[in-house]
């Protein structure tokens, strides 16, 4: 007999002698494991839950919401949600702020219809909140949507939605109206420049939380074309902030330019975030490009910039 049938042999002895046993260890080993790892995921859990604070601001430098707003800002939150979910359109557009509806929705409130129609598709939606920042006098929070998983046990397929919302509390009372959708404010500028080719003013900013949309409007003065930006030079439309410049974010898939004579209003968009302490102070459009209206037809197979009679910059200070 070879030394693996003899080692089979005696297995076979070991558990029939004492496989009860055995197997009764085994399986009080296994059940041991089990609740051991068990209590250590439950343990994760009640340690995360505790230490998760939806009124610590993940941008904590900017301080805490005081805590004599903290349950009026909630209760605010709570209330425009299920105002939402519930389509009760009205109610919720009037707990927005009046810039906010002017700035996202145009004063128009068949635009707001649209943006909750487009993210409340379902009953079981939940929401979590995280302060975020806060800022000048604006509380900004994070607003996490998405199903109600406790309640129906599968996400059914509703992705999660998530953006910034600002409370800002009304000057004559203890209430606090919303800017959803990433909105903070707007600050009219009016701020003008001329010069022979054009007339430029840059009427205001729409502040986000994460980017400024200015309104330009513009005059051309001439008899050509101008070319303010398609993409065809460096840096063509740039903000100044502090001791740097961002470009232009808007600028593919627009048109930036003005036929003879024409007036347009233009809206650029930079990249700012708005707890970021630098200041934006110009606008500069940097390769401004007059093309006379017998070679507008060849920027099919040229440049602006190859084509162009006059290039030059402009800078408009939008400081305050």
């Amino acid at each position: 007999m070879n030394l693996n049938a003899r080692f089979v042999l005696w297995i076979r002895r070991v558990f029939k002698k004492w496989g009860k046993l055995i197997v009764t260890v085994a399986a009080i080993w296994i059940l041991i494991i089990m609740i051991n790892n068990y209590l250590a995921g439950n343990k994760t859990t009640k340690e995360l839950e505790k230490s998760y604070d939806a009124d610590n601001p993940i941008m904590s430098d900017y301080g805490t919401v005081p805590k004599k707003y903290l349950e009026t800002i909630k209760t605010t939150i709570d209330d425009y949600f299920k105002s939402c979910k519930a389509k009760d359109y009205e109610k919720a557009y009037n707990m927005l702020t009046d810039n906010c509806k002017k700035a996202l929705y145009s004063n128009d409130i068949d635009e707001f219809k649209e943006y909750v129609d487009a993210l409340f598709t379902s009953d079981s939606l939940t929401y979590y909140l995280q302060n975020y920042s806060n800022y000048n006098d604006t509380y900004i929070y994070q607003i996490s949507i998405s199903e109600d998983i406790e309640a129906t046990g599968t996400t059914t397929g509703y992705d999660s939605y998530v953006e910034k919302i600002s409370l800002i509390k009304d000057e004559n009372s203890d209430t606090f109206k919303i800017g959803n959708n990433n909105y903070i404010t707007t600050k009219d500028l009016n701020k003008i420049i001329e010069d022979p080719n054009m007339k430029i003013k840059v009427g205001s900013v729409d502040i986000l939380y994460n980017k400024e949309i200015y309104n330009v409007t513009i005059t051309n003065r001439t008899n050509n074309y101008i070319m303010l930006a398609d993409l065809s030079a460096e840096n063509e439309i740039t903000l100044t902030r502090g001791n740097s410049y961002t470009k232009a974010i808007n600028l593919a898939n627009n048109n930036f330019y003005l036929a003879p004579g024409e007036t347009s209003t233009f809206n650029i968009w930079f990249r700012k975030y708005f707890d970021q302490d630098d200041e934006s102070t110009e606008i500069s459009f940097n390769t401004v490009r007059l093309i006379e209206p017998g070679r507008i037809n060849e920027l099919n197979e040229k440049t602006s910039s190859q084509i162009a009679s006059e290039v030059y910059s402009v800078n408009v200070d939008i400081s305050e």
